[in-house]
């Protein structure tokens, strides 16, 4: 090619004019790419942030003891929904009112509250040594959790 910058203004190595307005085109994408991963980054915990909150209760049946066997029976256990809520401060509210109404007396000789969870005992009829243990959880999870694990278990 002749003189006077004809190599400057023909396709460089990278292609395009010149070679380096195609580099700078290329690399473009590459820069901006940290900027566009902040806003999707943003949406999805604004998304997560915005999600129904669900409070979960439960229930779980213990034996204990007993004349023949000191032995723990099998538990019982079971789990309901109570609700959903908007925002997750909701959502532990009630389930601390929930924890307040089931610490009231109802015919259980000993009640314990730990935080979210309650537990509550008393003697079987006919065997003064048995216990009946049952424990009450609530738990506020988000609406796509299920604390019973993947359907089908």
């Amino acid at each position: 090619m002749g003189g006077g910058g004809e190599e400057d203004v023909g396709a460089g190595e990278h292609g395009g004019v010149g070679g380096i307005e195609q580099r700078d085109a290329v690399m473009r994408p590459t820069r901006s790419a940290p900027l566009v991963l902040v806003p999707l980054i943003m949406s999805v915990g604004t998304a997560s942030a915005e999600c129904a909150w669900v409070l979960w209760f439960e229930s779980r049946h213990d034996e204990l003891g007993g004349s023949e066997s000191a032995d723990l029976a099998p538990s019982s256990v079971a789990w309901a929904v109570v609700g959903a809520f908007s925002h997750e401060a909701k959502c532990r509210q009630e389930s601390a009112d929930k924890v307040k109404d089931n610490s009231k007396p109802s015919g259980f000789e000993k009640i314990e509250v730990r935080d979210n969870m309650l537990f509550r005992s008393m003697a079987l009829a006919g065997d003064p040594k048995r216990l009946l243990i049952q424990s009450l959880r609530y738990l506020c999870l988000p609406d796509t959790a299920d604390p019973r694990g993947p359907k089908g278990q």
